[in-house]
């Protein structure tokens, strides 16, 4: 077995094509990985996805931008490294003698034999947190057998043969002071991840694509990738009903780049299905924003896709409190990742590259050289305006307006939508099915209790949006709340739709149950 001296890899191949489980005994020992069939091993190291470095040095864990997961042999132990963005986190279950890791969460509940904890209806606000940030967000989850599984963001996890944790920090980028900086610094990252992605010493290659929308940071993506080497690309070509203006293909936007184009209209020809698509979306417990991207699912395998999320934060000229700890506001994306897991794809938001330097991007964005490629108006993002209106597309052909085509059960702000609107008839059925025996509150104390912390949310929520508030405690020197100190998860009524990620985990059991 290939060994560093303490821990030895034992490599198991499983389903599906990109989740792994690890299974860390204390001591010298072998180290069990099961893994997809799509999933990179050697001697030394295993991973999925891409970075900006040589594939055969396995050095992810040091790249200034990795999408995807993996982990690799030291003379110290062994480190696991998250994606430099914050859509996927690695979990992580620690027991007595031995600790289990995995890119997929109802993977590693499999292993450890335990699963979701029916009686704990705050699984989707919990891992939803991560929408406020690497510092703010709920760092465990707890299961059925009384464990706790940690969610790592964006760092590198060492693990030692005494099952020691130590996290650690991510590689910063450069400082950026210009422009041409920032653009330098995107394109050329972005180019060396699909170069490593396609390398020919990959078991498994993957082909550049791009995402193409009417707005800002999809395009900007598109721009970047055609500089990389891609050569084609799909695109939505209908937001969301809540837009007054509903046309949001980038079909012609893609014909200037030289882009081929595939064009999907979730919402006209959303497929009838009996499987449950919806569940691998709602079980990441991130609101199942993503689950439009099924319909794309014939061209995704293999793939390196490019995508514009977090560009709404990272490029807005507007953004009040610009800061290192990758603040979002929602939680876009993060839904994809058992469908990515399962179809076999690379995912590559672009906005990410960089972002933990946001107040130098933000600077730049409100910089007089940006002023040409400035809006004026509230929906201005001057960086991806540039990167895009210098490859040859038109002023008037993007970023006029905000549409979205996500459609999550669990929104991050107002009144969840009922879930006959999100899931397909038999989805809704199956669902309605498994929450007729759950009590909504086990006891009553337990709703006097909620429906109390959801008052005082909302309390804590009109204290730090009061202008009055904020006036009077300049007054007195003080300084008034900026957030809410009551937990996010008290911030609505009560629904059934937080069972909606207990039905989905129910599925993802049968699926990982299969695997080792």
């Amino acid at each position: 077995m290939p060994s560093n001296g303490q821990f030895r890899f034992t490599l198991v191949e499983s389903l599906p094509r990109l989740a792994w489980c690890a299974r860390v005994p204390r001591g010298d020992a072998d180290v069990t990985v099961c893994h997809g069939p799509w999933v990179e091993c050697s001697s030394r190291a295993f991973f999925e996805g891409a970075w900006s470095g040589n594939p055969l040095e396995t050095r992810f864990d040091e790249a200034r931008t990795f999408t995807g997961s993996g982990a690799r042999l030291t003379d110290d132990g062994i480190i696991f490294a998250t994606s430099t963005h914050t859509l996927e986190p690695i979990h992580l279950l620690r027991r007595a003698d031995e600790i289990l890791c995995s890119n997929s969460l109802h993977f590693l509940l499999a292993e450890a034999g335990d699963a979701v904890d029916i009686d704990y209806p705050y699984y989707d606000a919990d891992i939803m947190t991560i929408m406020f940030g690497i510092q703010r967000h709920e760092p465990s989850v707890p299961t059925a057998n009384g464990n706790a599984v940690y969610q790592y963001y964006h760092c590198n996890i060492a693990v030692s043969r005494d099952l020691k944790i130590e996290k650690r920090d991510k590689p910063r980028p450069p400082a950026f002071k210009t422009f041409e900086d920032y653009s330098a610094f995107l394109f050329s990252e972005a180019a060396a991840v699909t170069e490593n992605a396609a390398a020919p010493q990959r078991r498994t290659r993957y082909q550049p694509m791009a995402t193409v929308s009417s707005g800002y940071d999809s395009s900007a993506g598109a721009v970047i990738g055609k500089a990389a080497g891609c050569r084609e690309a799909f695109t939505f070509t209908t937001a969301r009903r809540n837009f007054a203006d509903r046309e949001d293909s980038g079909a012609r936007i893609a014909a200037i780049l030289g882009l081929s184009i595939t064009e999907f209209n979730y919402f006209a020809s959303r497929p009838a299905r009996t499987d449950f698509p919806e569940a691998e979306f709602i079980a990441t417990g991130h609101g199942g924003d993503d689950v439009t991207m099924m319909i794309a699912e014939p061209v995704l395998s293999g793939k390196l896709v490019y995508m514009g999320y977090h560009g709404d934060k990272i490029w807005d000229k507007h953004h009040k409190a610009p800061g290192p700890y990758i603040v979002r506001g929602d939680t876009s994306g993060c839904s994809l990742a058992e469908f990515r897991l399962r179809v076999g794809f690379i995912n590559l938001p672009i906005p990410f590259i960089g972002c933990v330097e946001h107040p130098a991007i933000h600077a730049i964005s409100n910089s007089s050289e940006m002023a040409p490629w400035s809006m004026n108006n509230n929906y201005d993002r001057p960086v991806p305006r540039r990167i895009v209106e210098q490859a040859g597309v038109a002023r008037s052909l993007f970023g006029q307006t905000k549409k979205a085509i996500t459609t999550p059960y669990q929104s991050n702000m107002g009144i969840n939508p009922p879930m006959q609107e999100i899931l397909s008839e038999a989805s809704y059925e199956d669902f309605q099915d498994f929450i007729r025996p759950v009590k909504r509150y086990e006891r009553f104390g337990h709703k006097v209790h909620y429906d109390v912390m959801h008052r005082l949310y909302l309390l804590n929520q009109r204290a730090v949006w009061s202008g009055k508030l904020k006036r009077a405690m300049a007054v007195f020197l003080l300084k008034a709340p900026t957030q809410v100190a009551v937990p996010w998860k008290y911030a609505k009524p009560r629904s059934n739709n937080s069972l909606a990620f207990h039905w989905a985990a129910e599925k993802m059991k049968q699926r990982y149950a299969r695997s080792c």
